[in-house]
Protein backbone atom coordinates (compact mmCIF):
# COMPACT_ATOMS: atom_id res chain seq x y z
CA UNK A 1 0.00 0.00 0.00
CA UNK A 2 1.27 3.45 -0.90
CA UNK A 3 2.81 5.61 1.83
CA UNK A 4 1.54 3.24 4.50
CA UNK A 5 3.40 4.99 7.31
CA UNK A 6 1.74 8.37 6.69
CA UNK A 7 -1.98 7.57 6.78
CA UNK A 8 -4.57 8.21 4.09
CA UNK A 9 -5.70 11.67 5.22
CA UNK A 10 -2.14 12.94 5.59
CA UNK A 11 -1.22 11.47 2.19
CA UNK A 12 -4.12 13.32 0.54
CA UNK A 13 -3.06 16.58 2.20
CA UNK A 14 0.59 16.08 1.20
CA UNK A 15 -0.40 15.17 -2.38
CA UNK A 16 -2.44 18.37 -2.62
CA UNK A 17 0.33 20.56 -1.20
CA UNK A 18 2.90 18.94 -3.51
CA UNK A 19 0.72 19.37 -6.62
CA UNK A 20 0.02 23.02 -5.84
CA UNK A 21 3.70 23.78 -5.23
CA UNK A 22 4.76 22.12 -8.49
CA UNK A 23 2.04 23.89 -10.50
CA UNK A 24 3.06 27.27 -9.04
CA UNK A 25 6.57 27.03 -10.51
CA UNK A 26 6.79 27.85 -14.21
CA UNK A 27 8.66 25.37 -16.39
CA UNK A 28 8.27 22.36 -14.11
CA UNK A 29 5.49 19.74 -13.97
CA UNK A 30 4.68 16.52 -12.14
CA UNK A 31 5.88 13.39 -13.89
CA UNK A 32 2.97 11.76 -15.67
CA UNK A 33 2.94 8.07 -16.50
CA UNK A 34 1.81 6.84 -19.87
CA UNK A 35 -1.04 4.34 -20.08
CA UNK A 36 1.45 1.60 -20.95
CA UNK A 37 3.63 2.40 -17.92
CA UNK A 38 0.57 2.30 -15.63
CA UNK A 39 -0.42 -1.09 -17.08
CA UNK A 40 3.11 -2.46 -16.60
CA UNK A 41 3.12 -1.24 -13.00
CA UNK A 42 -0.16 -3.08 -12.35
CA UNK A 43 1.06 -6.28 -14.03
CA UNK A 44 4.28 -6.44 -12.04
CA UNK A 45 2.60 -5.04 -8.90
CA UNK A 46 5.06 -2.22 -8.77
CA UNK A 47 4.17 0.56 -6.36
CA UNK A 48 6.14 3.45 -7.84
CA UNK A 49 3.73 6.31 -7.36
CA UNK A 50 4.64 9.95 -7.34
CA UNK A 51 5.23 11.51 -4.87
CA UNK A 52 6.56 9.24 -2.13
CA UNK A 53 6.56 10.09 1.57
CA UNK A 54 8.41 8.51 4.45
CA UNK A 55 7.64 9.51 8.03
CA UNK A 56 9.62 8.79 11.17
CA UNK A 57 7.86 10.22 14.23
CA UNK A 58 7.14 13.86 13.26
CA UNK A 59 9.83 14.09 10.55
CA UNK A 60 9.04 13.51 6.87
CA UNK A 61 11.07 12.87 3.71
CA UNK A 62 9.57 13.51 0.27
CA UNK A 63 10.63 12.15 -3.13
CA UNK A 64 9.03 13.56 -6.28
CA UNK A 65 9.55 13.01 -10.00
CA UNK A 66 9.15 15.96 -12.34
CA UNK A 67 9.39 17.04 -15.95
CA UNK A 68 11.22 20.26 -16.81
CA UNK A 69 10.70 22.44 -19.87
CA UNK A 70 13.66 22.70 -22.26
CA UNK A 71 15.63 25.88 -21.66
CA UNK A 72 14.87 26.13 -17.95
CA UNK A 73 17.64 26.17 -15.35
CA UNK A 74 17.06 22.73 -13.88
CA UNK A 75 19.05 23.13 -10.66
CA UNK A 76 17.48 26.51 -9.94
CA UNK A 77 13.93 25.23 -10.55
CA UNK A 78 14.46 22.12 -8.39
CA UNK A 79 15.99 24.16 -5.55
CA UNK A 80 13.06 26.60 -5.73
CA UNK A 81 10.60 23.68 -5.60
CA UNK A 82 12.39 22.15 -2.60
CA UNK A 83 12.34 25.42 -0.67
CA UNK A 84 8.70 26.20 -1.54
CA UNK A 85 7.51 22.67 -0.75
CA UNK A 86 9.41 22.56 2.56
CA UNK A 87 7.89 25.85 3.73
CA UNK A 88 4.36 24.81 2.77
CA UNK A 89 4.50 21.29 4.22
CA UNK A 90 5.95 22.50 7.52
CA UNK A 91 3.51 25.39 7.91
CA UNK A 92 0.38 23.50 6.80
CA UNK A 93 0.93 20.07 8.38
CA UNK A 94 3.21 20.59 11.37
CA UNK A 95 5.62 17.94 10.06
CA UNK A 96 9.30 18.81 10.04
CA UNK A 97 10.75 18.14 6.58
CA UNK A 98 14.04 16.27 6.74
CA UNK A 99 14.65 16.03 2.98
CA UNK A 100 13.03 16.62 -0.38
CA UNK A 101 14.46 14.66 -3.29
CA UNK A 102 13.52 16.01 -6.71
CA UNK A 103 14.20 13.68 -9.63
CA UNK A 104 14.05 15.10 -13.17
CA UNK A 105 12.81 12.26 -15.33
CA UNK A 106 12.18 14.14 -18.55
CA UNK A 107 13.01 17.36 -20.37
CA UNK A 108 10.00 18.50 -22.38
CA UNK A 109 9.86 20.63 -25.46
CA UNK A 110 7.02 23.17 -25.79
CA UNK A 111 5.14 21.18 -28.43
CA UNK A 112 5.15 18.10 -26.12
CA UNK A 113 3.44 20.10 -23.36
CA UNK A 114 0.50 21.04 -25.59
CA UNK A 115 0.15 17.59 -27.12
Amino acid sequence: MRNKQIGQVNTIILDTITSVCISDIDGIEEMKKSGLQKLLDILIKKCNENPKYEKHQNVISISIFVEVMFGEKIVEKCFCLQRYLKEDVESLTGFKVESINVYVRKVMYKKEKNA
